[in-house]
């Protein structure tokens, strides 16, 4: 019998290749954890400032859409790291600034909208 050949270019794609990713990749990952909800940060902040100076803009919506899914995507990538920081424990740092950023970004949101449903709900009388 013939030793089989390791370049054999009818062998499948899935099959040659290595089932681990590179820990270069997988912190890449893990550290969007932590950059997504800051750039979310940073469009809220956005928000702030053309409401503020009475810019008068049709993009809000869109902003906020995307204040949105940077923080799922944040938390996303947060618990992707959690998962992979069993087995290299070099993404605890990256697993700990998502978890943060994630928290104070759900913060600013949510308390954006408790003020929002109080201000609606004490305009009327009742």
């Amino acid at each position: 019998m013939e030793p089989a050949d390791q370049n054999n270019p009818f062998e499948s794609p899935t099959a040659a290749s290595d089932p681990s990713a590179s820990l270069e990749r997988v912190v890449h990952l893990a550290r969007l954890g932590w950059l997504l909800p800051l750039i979310g940060i940073g469009l809220f902040v956005m928000i702030l400032v053309t409401t503020r100076l009475e810019i008068p803009t049709s993009l809000n919506f869109m902003i906020l859409i995307g204040i949105l899914l940077c923080l799922v995507g944040g938390i996303l990538f947060t618990v992707y790291g959690m998962f992979w920081s069993v087995a290299h424990r070099a993404l605890l740092r990256h697993v700990m600034g998502g978890l943060a950023a994630s928290f104070v970004l759900m913060t600013v949101v949510g308390g954006v909208i408790l003020l929002l449903l109080f201000a609606v709900s004490s305009s009327y009388p009742g």
